[in-house]
């Protein structure tokens, strides 16, 4: 067959994507069709249905993405870690559309995209532990070049400077490890609550568990997040043209969009300034907005990750070559096993989380 007929695996690699952006194209144009026949009598249904529109898409677009990086695990350390931060994507979105279409089983759906984010801050951190080479390897550069203190941030900043060294990265490391652990464990106890009707629903309210849970989830997530803000402000130069910051900024934005988000509107709805919506009764707005924001939310979050947490860079032609010469500095690339061209045998590598247990006994072992 000529070569003009042929279609490199790279190529193939590109389709995944394109293809998921012309579903969601030609998705818009049907959600506004239907939107404008179906719901002039039914106005109740819309959050469900945008929400349906936003949760859906965001999550082709993410599969799509997953298998880019699948399809060519050109390192695979970083990129099985890639691959479990943009499930977080479809997981939030099709849990937040179930749980506007199922109100009843939101409470403990949510539970569940809840304690996701623990596990997919701590890949991000990991993530950039494998963009640096691996923590041996910055352990190595820490010790060889003494590097400039780093300031606290407000209200800290009288302080003095944070010292980057291999302390410094065990304890950033454990600090992100005990959210890990913590926020499933606290999840466990507001089933518990929730069976035993102690939980309630008021975030003021100090005689149930909904306030003591959230206290102790804020002070869990602040702690993992101050240490990433920390790891990063003190390691990024380590990380120059990985777009550390892009991605970053993404992590941040999920984070803030899952929880700090739904404090504010739980903080509102006790205030009494929330503004009603015919679409949820009074007891169920907060959480319904809460998952609806999220599932529009979500699909703009799966186009940034696109760019932020793209395939391009581990991208390798057929000859072995780099299919972008700028990110490898025009140098051919390693030469990558079939096996690892095999999207099942790089999705069983993901998900058996080798290197998250080695990471964990490190950690035990105070590495």
């Amino acid at each position: 067959m000529p070569d003009l007929f042929r279609i490199k695996k790279t190529d193939r690699r590109r389709i995944y994507y394109w293809s998921g952006i012309f579903c969601a194209l030609v998705g818009f144009l049907l959600f506004i069709l239907m939107l404008t026949r179906h719901f002039v009598k039914n106005q109740r249904e819309v959050p469900a249905f945008i929400g349906g529109y936003c949760a859906i898409f965001a999550t082709v677009l993410s599969v799509f993405q997953i298998l880019e990086h699948l399809s060519c695990f050109s390192d695979p350390e970083a990129q099985c870690k890639i691959v479990r931060i943009l499930f977080m994507v479809p997981l939030y979105a099709m849990i937040s559309w179930v749980s506007i279409l199922q109100p009843n089983a939101a409470e403990y759906l949510n539970l569940i995209r809840d304690a996701y984010e623990s596990y997919a801050i701590y890949a991000f951190f990991s993530l950039m532990l494998s963009l640096m080479g691996g923590v041996d390897a910055l352990y190595r550069n820490l010790m060889l070049e003494e590097r400039p203190p780093i300031p606290h941030f407000f209200p800290l900043c009288w302080l003095e400077p944070v010292k980057v060294s291999p302390r410094f990265v065990q304890i950033c490391r454990k600090c992100l490890f005990q959210f890990m652990v913590c926020k499933p464990i606290v999840t466990f106890f507001i089933i518990i609550l929730e069976s035993n009707g102690k939980m309630g629903d008021e975030l003021l309210d100090l005689t149930k568990g909904y306030f003591w849970t959230t206290l102790i989830y804020n002070i869990s997530i602040t702690i993992a997040f101050t240490a990433l803000l920390y790891f990063y402000t003190g390691t990024k130069e380590f990380m120059d043209g990985k777009q550390a910051f892009g991605k970053f900024l993404c992590v941040k934005a999920v984070i803030f969009l899952s929880f700090w988000q739904g404090i504010l509107i739980a903080i509102f709805a006790a205030a009494g300034v929330l503004p009603k919506f015919d679409y949820w009764s009074e007891q169920n707005v907060a959480a319904g907005l809460q998952d609806f924001l999220i599932c529009i939310e979500m699909l703009f979050v799966a186009f940034a990750h696109k760019f932020c947490f793209g395939s391009e860079e581990y991208a390798v032609g057929e000859d072995g070559e780099s299919d972008n010469a700028a990110v490898n500095g025009g140098a051919p690339a390693p030469y990558i096993p079939p096996a690892r061209m095999s999207i099942s045998s790089n999705l069983i590598y993901t998900l058996r989380h080798a290197d998250l247990i080695a990471e964990v006994k490190d950690i035990l072992r105070n590495r």
